[in-house]
C-alpha cells in the first residue's frame, strides 16, 4: 500500500469541539495537538489503523477505518470530507475503490494458490513418468490451448460456466485434463467438440490427500492396460 499522508478526513471546521477531538483521539494516532493543528490548516486528519492481524499495511482496512470514522463524526453534527492521496472521494468512490482491491486481492490469492498446486502437479507428473515407463500424463509447455478449449466446449449454465480453472496437465491415453480452480482439483472429460449439450463435458473433482497418489490410481485403471 503506497498511500500518502494526504489521505484521511478534513473536517468542515477549523476550530473542532473538545468532543471532535476526543473521538478523532480514539480513533487515530494523532495527539490532541495534531488533531487541532491539522484542523486549523484544512489538512487530513490521518493515522487511522490499516495493519492486518499479521502487521502488514491494508489499504482496504484503512478506507474502511475513514469511513467509519466520518459516520462516527457525522453522528456528532461534524461534516468532512474523505481526502485520498489529496484527492476528494465520494463514500460511492471509496466503496468502489474497495471492491477493487478486494477484487486484486482475490485473484492475487487465486494465482498464487494456482502457481503452488502446479509446483505439486509438476513433482507427482515427475516422479510417475521415472515409475511407469509410458506414463499417460504430462505437462504441456503452454498449456492456454487448454484453457481456451474448455472455455469453447462449455454450454451454457455448465456447472464450470463461472468458475476460474487453470490447466494443470493432459492425459494422452483418454484427453482428460487436470484443472485447478484455486481450491482444489479436478478432472475434466474434453470431448474436442463445440456443439457439446448438457451434462458434457463431463467432470470430476479430485478426493485424493495428494495429487500424485491421484493420477497413479487414475493411470493403473484407465491407462496401463490401453
Amino acid at each position: 500500500m503506497k498511500l500518502g499522508t494526504e489521505t484521511g478526513l478534513i473536517l468542515s471546521v477549523d476550530n473542532p469541539s473538545a468532543k471532535t477531538i476526543m473521538l478523532l483521539r480514539k480513533l487515530t494516532l494523532l495527539s490532541i495537538a495534531e488533531i487541532k493543528q491539522r484542523a486549523l490548516e484544512g489538512k487530513p486528519i490521518t493515522g487511522f489503523p490499516c495493519t492486518d492481524e499479521y502487521g502488514a499495511e491494508d489499504e482496504s482496512m484503512l478506507l474502511q477505518s475513514i469511513k467509519d470514522a466520518r459516520k462516527n463524526l457525522l453522528e456528532l453534527g461534524v461534516e468532512t470530507r474523505i481526502v485520498i492521496d489529496g484527492e476528494t472521494m465520494s463514500e460511492e468512490h471509496l466503496d468502489n475503490r474497495r471492491q477493487m482491491l478486494r477484487e486484486i486481492d482475490e485473484e492475487l490469492e487465486w494465482e498464487n494458490e494456482v502457481r503452488l498446486a502446479q509446483e505439486e502437479v509438476d513433482q507427482a507428473v515427475a516422479e510417475l513418468a521415472d515409475e511407469f515407463e509410458e506414463f499417460g500424463w504430462w505437462v504441456p509447455d503452454d498449456m492456454s490451448f487448454l484453457w481456451d478449449e474448455l472455455g469453447q466446449e462449455l454450454p451454457a449454465r455448465h456447472p464450470l460456466e463461472e468458475r476460474n480453472l487453470a490447466p494443470m496437465a493432459r492425459c494422452d491415453c483418454n484427453d482428460d485434463v487436470l484443472f485447478h480452480d484455486g481450491k482444489g482439483f479436478l478432472v475434466v472429460h474434453l470431448t474436442w467438440s463445440k456443439t457439446n449439450v448438457l451434462p458434457f463435458p463431463l467432470f470430476e473433482e479430485v478426493e485424493c490427500d495428494s495429487i500424485a497418489d491421484y493420477l497413479r490410481s487414475e493411470y493403473l485403471e484407465n491407462c496401463e492396460l490401453e
